[in-house]
Order: C-alpha cells, then structure tokens, then sequence
C-alpha cells in the first residue's frame, strides 16, 4: 500500500517568512514537494521519519554568494553549513561541473563566470564585441549569468560601464565586486557601479566588504551604502556576517601578489605589498592559508602557513583575519528601507563555499538573540529574498507544493542536524550522504549540463525591480 509521505519530519517548531509562521508542526514530504505543514501527522504513514524534538525547521538556506571552484571542499561545506542551493561567483561551470560530479553531495547550484583580464579576455579595456563574446561563451558553457572581479581583477571603468550596459539591454545577470582600475574595492568603488547601472538592474555582492573605514568611520559608510541602495532599488545586494575575508595570494614573477584586495589588505596593516609581506602577515596570524584537510578546506596560519604558502609557490588562497568590523556587519544586515520597512542590503550570503566562512546559520542566530532581526527576517534575508533574486520560485519557503528544501538546525548551537534538498536527505547528524548536485542555468546552458550527465533545470533571470516585501 502506497504511504502518504516519503519523508515526515515530526515535531519541530517551523519558521516560514512568506507564510508568517513560527508554529511547533509537522512537515511532510512525497517525491521531492512538501504535501502537507500540520500538527499530529501520523508517522505510520510516512516511509522514514526524523524526530524533530527541539529542532527548528526552516526554508533550505539558499546562498546567493559561494565559491566553489578553490577546491573540492565546497560542496561537503556548504552541506554541513545548511545550503541547499548556492551561487557560484567566479569558478568557471566547466570546473565547478568536474567537482560536483565527483566531490557533490546533492545541493543545487549555479554559476557566474568571471571575466578575468589575460585569463578569458585579453586585457582590462574589452570593447562591446569583446564583452559579447564573453557573455555568450559564458552562456552556453553552463553559466545563469556572469560577474566583473573588480576589486581582484579590475576593468577599466569604461569596460566595466559597457559590461554592465550590455547585460542590461540583452536581460543577462550581471553581479560586480565593486572595484576598477582606478577605484578600489571600497566606497569609492561601490559609488562608481551605482553610477554605472544607472538605475538599472545590477548585483552589487557583499555590502559590508566596501565599509572597512578607508575614508570614514565604518557605520559611516555603510550608512552612505544603504543610502545608495535605497536610492536605486534596481540594484540587488546581499551581505556576509563574517569578520574574515577570502582571496587568492598567488604571486607574479616579481613577488607581487595579483589580487588588489591582497595588495590593499598588505598595506592597510603595515606588510610590504610584495611575497615577503604576505609571509609576514601569515607568520604573525593575520592572514590565513587554506588547506584541504580530511574533506575541508581548514586555516593555517603561523610558521606552517608559511611553509604551506612556499611549498605551493604561493598558488594558494587565503583569508585576512578582522578585516569585516562587526558595526558594518550589523549595520548592513540591519538596515531597512524607509517608509517601506523593507531589509536594504536584500540578503544574506558568505561569500564562502571552500572560504571557510559560512556562517550565515551559527551568527545569523546569534544576531536573532541579540534582536538584530527575529527568526522570521532571518529567514526572510537568508532563504525567501535569495530565492527571488535567484527567480526560484518554488523555494524559500515552505508552502504545499514547494521544493522540499529543508534545514534543520539546533537553535541554540546554531548548527545544521539535518538538510534536505528535493525530498533527499544530504545531511543527517552530522553525516554526509553523497549525491549528484542539480545545476540551473539560462535555456541556453542546458546541452551544457545534460553533455556532462549532471541533472539541470533552466531559469530565466528576472531583472525587473525586486519584491522586497516582508508580508505574503
């Protein structure tokens, strides 16, 4: 005889943002849709059965910034984190593709390829055509959009203006770490790519990184930052809740570190800007290397950071310790839109993925308690809001016919105990269940994935002004 559920999730309290409730409940699921939120469903009829007591359920947190393509740990990460569907922002889709095929464990994910001077365009200063023939390869190799690494691998500020123009006019997804040839990844920066979306659609990634006080206070420039988003409500945004940062420290001919932010980061803290200052920082614990240990991308620092960073001739990333200040963090993840009452920076993200930094479950709880924003907002900047910047309609939330994607967390540890994506469980106790993750992408990426035997499903970006809205 047929059961009722597949999967029933008993007795957990379940937040939903969009349906408005924080209520002790049931959760049943059949094939990969929720079918049923009520108390007193009957476990005799459920397949499997997870015991919820004390646990709180809530929409599968969807990460709208990740990095996946640093190493094989992503996935495996992400998992435990309580993931269930993420954005790449940088890897190329054929690499994340190699990984997710071996190293997946059943999350959903999509990618934005980077545009990356002497890598994939010859040089800063790419002209329309250049640019086009970017997005299109971009496209058809898997990927939903596409970004401009301004504060590592800057544009000139024509090329970037002309980037973002020319995704505007043919509907494609454009996101934009703030930053050129000549403005850093900072206010001065965020300023210019306002300027160049020139109230179009544009995602602008982690508001905090641009408020680390180069020109005034921290709370003063996040409050500039919300005040620029709020005037363009075109632009979407997210926020991370991490005082580290993540980039690549890899080194020129000359013993000069490539990426800016590494550059900035260097001088901001006295270290020369060359090799020899990245050592530095690494030998006195403000920067960490990344190492792949037991499946997880782990943080060295000190005498064997520095050996780790020579041994790999500095062809390795690595993270700069309290470059976030807390008052930009919370500001960001605070700040609401007046007289809407609506969050300002939309979401919350890590910009994490192997970056060991996905923190948005353990601290945005932490933030609850310390009335940042209540369980409900908390879901509604971590799951509803990514969902529909992502146009993925069918999750963040735990309506009847929504894609099963579940986290279920300890309130109190804030750590993941179960995540459930499409009906499948991926984490369970702090056991990873292996799995083939599912991609998304425009139509014209799909003979991309099917090429590879990855599942996938095609979304077509949504770029009008986004529903911000905190009631259903």
């Amino acid at each position: 005889m047929p059961t009722r559920f597949d999967l029933l999730i008993k007795d957990v309290q379940a937040v939903d943002s969009l349906n408005k409730f924080n209520v002790q409940s049931d959760i049943g699921i059949k094939g990969s849709k929720i079918t049923a939120v009520a108390q007193g469903l009957n476990k005799e009829e459920a397949s499997t059965v997870i015991e919820g007591n004390f646990l709180t359920a809530i929409p599968g947190l969807i990460d709208t910034h990740v990095h996946l393509g640093i190493s094989s740990c992503g996935f495996n990460m992400l998992t435990r984190a309580g993931v269930t569907t993420a954005l790449d922002m940088s890897g190329t889709s054929q690499d994340i593709a190699k990984t997710a095929l071996k190293f997946g464990t059943g999350i959903t994910y999509g990618t934005l390829e980077a545009i990356i001077p002497g890598t994939n365009i010859a040089n800063n200063d790419p002209s329309t055509e250049e640019i086009r023939q970017f997005v299109e390869n971009a496209l058809s190799n898997g990927s939903y959009g596409v970004k401009i690494l301004g504060g590592h691998f800057p544009l000139t500020p024509a090329a970037s203006k002309r980037m973002v123009r020319f995704c505007q006019d043919n509907g494609i997804y454009i996101a934009w770490h703030a930053g050129s040839t000549e403005n850093g990844s900072d206010m001065k920066g965020m300023r210019e790519a306002v300027t160049a979306a020139a109230g179009g659609f544009l995602h602008l990634p982690h508001i905090n990184a641009y408020c680390r006080g180069s020109f005034a206070s921290p709370p003063s420039e996040t409050m500039e930052a919300l005040e620029l988003l709020q005037e363009n409500p075109a632009i979407i945004s997210e926020s991370y809740l991490s005082p580290r940062n993540g980039a690549n420290l890899i080194c020129d001919e000359n013993g000069i570190p490539k990426s800016k932010i590494v550059l900035n980061c260097l001088r901001k803290n006295n270290f020369s800007e060359d090799r020899e200052g990245v050592r530095a920082a690494i030998r006195k614990g403000f920067l960490a290397v990344m190492k792949d240990i037991n499946h997880e991308t782990c943080l060295i620092e000190g005498q064997e950071g520095v050996e780790f960073f020579d041994e790999q001739d500095s062809k390795v990333s690595g993270s700069f310790d309290n470059i976030n200040p807390l008052s930009s963090r919370l500001l960001a993840a605070a700040g609401r839109r007046y007289p809407a009452n609506e969050f300002t920076v939309d979401a919350l993200a890590t910009d994490g993925g192997c970056i060991p930094r996905n923190v948005t479950l353990k601290t945005g709880i932490e933030f609850v308690r310390m009335g940042v924003f209540t369980m409900q907002e908390f879901v509604h900047k971590a799951c509803l809001m990514p969902a529909r910047m992502l146009n993925l309609e069918n999750k963040g939330h735990l309506s009847i016919g929504a894609d099963a994607d579940i986290t279920i967390f300890n309130p109190q540890t804030g750590k993941a105990e179960f995540v459930i994506v499409q009906g499948r469980t991926l984490l369970s106790r702090g056991i990873l269940h292996s799995g083939t993750p599912t991609a998304f992408c425009t139509d014209k990426g799909l003979s991309f994935y099917e090429r590879k035997n990855l599942p996938v499903f095609s979304v077509t970006p949504n770029l009008t002004r986004l529903n911000r809205s905190l009631n259903p």
